[in-house]
């Protein structure tokens, strides 16, 4: 008696993730994100249609699409770029089998797009005069940012006095903040008690430079 072979096509059950971070520098590409078609038995199912697109945010696939469709290996897997946007803040893209109705073949993923390193700065308070030994009018404030212009938050900022016997409300002449989520730095300054300028450096690492406020003592 002769026996018949019969070829069970192998039915998507679930895409699985391999390789995706959770957060990277807002701007970057992350590089060759792999997505495994598998079956019950999590067998891989190669030569399968699998549907990758953006969901939410502002990024785009490969060379700047926001969906593409690729075609699975004999490994049952698919490689695509995943190119962040400038603005920080939450991406996701959802991979899909075209077709399928297991629950599982259908999957998204969220990466939190970052500021990346300071790159610049910005100040506001400058040039303020007061009354000798008081407290100015307004803060000296500092806010840091990448080279996209994204806030970036938990920065640490020095202020040094340069010129004047001015003093911070620590009563010293330097004092070590952070950022707040805005990016940014606000700090009291006392003017000297002689009349004249006081003049004060504001050092952040990463930023090729210096920001400088001046203030001036009135008798």
């Amino acid at each position: 008696m002769l026996s018949a072979s019969v070829d069970v096509t192998r039915q998507p059950h679930a895409l699985r993730l391999l390789n995706a971070p959770k957060e990277e520098a807002a701007g970057r590409t992350i590089k060759q994100i792999v997505v495994q078609l598998v079956d019950e038995a999590e067998n891989a199912i190669p030569g399968r249609k699998v549907v990758i697109g953006v969901d939410k945010g502002e990024s785009s696939l490969n060379t700047g699409d926001p969906e593409v469709t690729l075609t699975t290996d004999d490994k049952g897997e698919v490689r695509f770029d995943w190119n962040l946007p400038h603005r920080a803040g939450l991406q996701t893209f959802t991979a899909s089998v075209p077709g399928s109705e297991a629950a599982g073949t259908r999957i998204s993923h969220t990466v939190m797009a970052k500021p990346g390193l300071p790159r610049k700065l910005k100040q506001f308070g400058n040039n303020q005069g007061g009354a000798a030994g008081e407290k100015l009018p307004k803060p000296l404030k500092v806010q840091v940012l990448d080279e996209y212009e994204n806030p970036i938050p938990e920065w640490p900022v020095v202020y040094a006095v340069e010129l004047g016997d001015g003093s911070f409300d620590n009563g010293k002449q330097e004092i070590k903040v952070k950022t707040d989520k805005r990016g940014e730095t606000g700090i009291a300054f006392r003017v000297g008690s002689e009349p004249g300028f006081n003049t004060v450096k504001v050092t952040v690492d990463g930023v090729g430079r210096d920001l400088k406020f001046q203030a001036m003592s009135m008798s």
